[in-house]
């Protein structure tokens, strides 16, 4: 996908990183790196994750879909362990894209009610 990434320039910043440190220590090319910020490169969504694990924020914070950096528990690891083997997680948020707002809410309040747990 194509997106603007201003979080990851504004979470880049606040560690005092410039865009070549920040490829480095999330292994991805400057170059890329770069054109992730301006929003002129798709990004692959193992690289996605790599960086919201790298920040501690949520992929959802990154998307600009939350104000919140929170993640929920491991669930920015690549994948999800399901009991029938492993979901991508990409592919669990394809999924969680084609719910409706009401759906993906009450989904919301169900993973928080069993963290609190």
């Amino acid at each position: 996908m194509k997106f603007e990434f201003k979080r990851i320039v504004s979470l880049r910043l606040e560690k005092g990183m410039n865009q070549r440190e920040f490829a480095e220590a999330v292994d991805i090319d400057a170059v890329t790196i770069c054109g992730y910020e301006k929003g002129n490169r798709e990004i692959r969504s193992e690289n996605l994750l790599k960086i919201a694990d790298f920040f501690n924020v949520s992929v959802e914070y990154l998307l600009e879909r939350t104000d919140s950096r929170q993640t929920i528990g491991s669930l920015n690891m690549a994948y999800l362990e399901t009991e029938n083997g492993c979901l991508l997680k990409g592919m669990f948020y394809d999924m969680l894209d084609k719910l409706s707002s009401k759906d993906r809410e009450a989904i919301h309040h169900m993973v928080t009610a069993m963290l609190k747990r």
